[in-house]
Formats: structure tokens, sequence, C-alpha cells
């Protein structure tokens, strides 16, 4: 062999050696622990959970407590309680136009409306020739306690009205049994849901 060919053979075996010894060298800093090493990112730490309004807690509890069927007032009222069928209705239950209601016993006009409300939709019943209910739907606009802006004073939503004729003393209502108590609106005998926190501040949450 020339001496040309073992130069060449000689630099080829050198470089051989030399990156079999780096990768082994690599291999054992990687394996113990003697060399630098890259570290695996961290893992961030979860968000924190935002905090619950000062309220929260009281809804909390109202979910708990039992609801069922009750009668207050001669009014029977309940989650399982039944709406209020048409009174004696021997005709067709048909929706008329809401105009019709004005100046009939289902009439609803409201003498008294919060600010910032507005009527969204209206519904006008009749069974045969004569009419049966009236509902209208109201939105009231958001505001809050200038004092104190964390307590919703009216946080805004939609309620309803309600007037219908008919022959049965009933209405469902799901909320706590022992929220609801008597109470008499000019004369008549109705039943009123307390709000569950104390002041009443959830009045007009939604």
């Amino acid at each position: 062999m020339s001496s040309k060919s073992v130069i060449w053979a000689a630099a080829a075996l050198a470089v051989i050696g030399v990156g079999l010894g780096s990768f082994w060298g690599v291999r054992t800093l990687a394996s113990d622990g003697s060399g630098a090493q890259a570290q695996p990112e961290p893992t961030p730490a979860p968000a924190a959970e935002p905090a619950l309004p000062w309220w929260a807690a009281y809804f909390e509890e109202d979910a708990r407590k039992p609801r069922f069927d009750q009668t207050i007032n001669g009014i029977l009222i309940g989650p399982m309680a039944p709406s209020p069928g048409y009174g004696g209705c021997q005709g067709k239950a048909e929706l008329v136009a809401p105009e019709r209601a004005v100046g009939t016993p289902v009439e609803v006009n409201p003498a008294y409306l919060p600010e910032g409300t507005a009527l969204t939709s209206a519904e006008t019943g009749a069974c045969g020739d004569r009419l049966d209910f009236q509902m209208e739907i109201y939105r009231v606009s958001a505001k809050l306690d200038p004092n104190n802006p964390d307590v919703p004073l009216r946080s805004g939503g939609q309620f309803w009205i309600i007037r219908k004729l008919t022959t049965t003393h009933t209405f469902p209502l799901s909320e706590a049994a022992e929220r609801m108590a008597p109470v008499t609106i000019k004369g008549r005998p109705a039943v009123f849901v307390r709000p569950v926190t104390p002041g009443g501040h959830d009045i007009g949450l939604g």
C-alpha cells in the first residue's frame, strides 16, 4: 500500500473514532448528570379561580332548600302545581291582537314601571268570543347603586305581568318553599316570594 493510501485510511479511521467518541461522550454526560443538560420547561401554575361575588353563597344555600307544593292564601303553588287553565273555556283557544284587551278585565296596564323599563312583547289569548288572558314582557335596563358599585341595586333583566280569567287558583313556582309567604294586594289574596339575599339585592339579577 502506498504511503498516500495509508495516510487517507488513517485519516478516515481518525474521523470515525472522533465521531464515535463524541457520540458516547454525549450519551455518558446526559446519563450520569455530570454535564450540562437541557431542562424541561416548568409546568405553569394553574390560574387562580376568580373570587365569587358575596351573594353567591346565599344562592348556593338556597339551592339546597326544599321545594314542594303548598297552598298559601288559597293558592296552590310549587314545582308540580299546574298552570291555571282556561276559565270554563268551551270554544277555540287562540292568540289575538293585544289591542283587543284594552278596556277589558284582562288588560295589563301597570300604574308604575321602574325607570328604564321597555315593553318587549305582548300576547293576548281568547277562548271563543271571550278574552282569556293577556301577558306583557318588560325589560329593565341595568342600573347600579352609585354609592356602592359592588352591590347590584338593579342589574337589569326581564319580568312578566299576566292577567288571566280562570276558575282555578294555582301557579307553578320552583322557588324554595320557605321563601313564599301570604300577602294581600289591593284587597286580594296573593303569594309573595321573598328575595334570596338579605336586603333584596338579588332582585333584578337577570
